[in-house]
């Protein structure tokens, strides 16, 4: 059976790269051509007015924050197996 492609942009972190690859690929519908040495392929700078910038600054700030205060606590205890699956049980209810 042969279905109808069609043609899509996926824009994202390059950190975050392999990881969607990998997912994209485990998809058998998703045909993925590497275009990143093609010269023809030009992709256009994303545009970002200042409230996005602001935004964007704004969630890094809060992030480092809530990052030096997660250093703060301490570890927390390891959770035994059956711990873990009481809580899963307990979602499900």
């Amino acid at each position: 059976m042969h279905v109808p492609m069609a043609k899509v942009r996926i824009v994202g972190h390059r950190r975050r790269l392999d990881q969607i690859l990998e997912t994209l690929h485990g998809w058998s519908g998703v045909h993925l051509i590497d275009v990143s040495h093609d010269s023809g392929v030009r992709l256009p700078p994303l545009a970002v007015d200042d409230e996005q910038l602001h935004e964007i600054e704004e969630l890094r700030y809060l992030r480092a924050r809530l990052d030096a205060l997660l250093r703060l606590l301490p570890s927390a205890p390891a959770v035994a197996p059956a711990e873990a699956l009481e809580v899963a049980r307990l979602r499900t209810e």
